[in-house]
């Protein structure tokens, strides 16, 4: 088997390359970023300006739309699995009767 022999400056050159190429980049702002906005976004803690904002910014970065749809899927997973005990019709009644006004 021929072996081709590639220049280490090649490999740095191209590492630069890919590493400046604004698609592989995150578009403004680092990846801890991006789980802080997606958490206040999905837990409605955004004005509706930011919340355009975000949408705008994560429309513009595919590692973005990922993280935001693997957030949906694990909320949506956990809601799945909670399972919440029933009351009794009587229960809330008896509760406030139990009140002092």
């Amino acid at each position: 088997m021929n072996r081709i022999y590639v220049p280490g400056c090649f490999w740095a050159v191209l590492i630069i390359a890919f590493l400046s190429d604004k698609r592989f980049c995150m578009d403004q702002f680092n990846f801890a970023e991006i789980r802080k906005k997606i958490t206040s976004y999905l837990d409605h803690d955004m004005s509706p300006e930011d919340q355009d904002s975000f949408l705008t910014q994560i429309q513009k970065d595919p590692n973005g739309q990922s993280e935001l749809i693997r957030e949906r899927l694990i909320r949506s997973k956990i809601r799945e699995n909670i399972h919440r005990p029933h009351l009794s019709p009587g229960l809330v009644d008896r509760i406030k009767n139990k009140i002092v006004r």
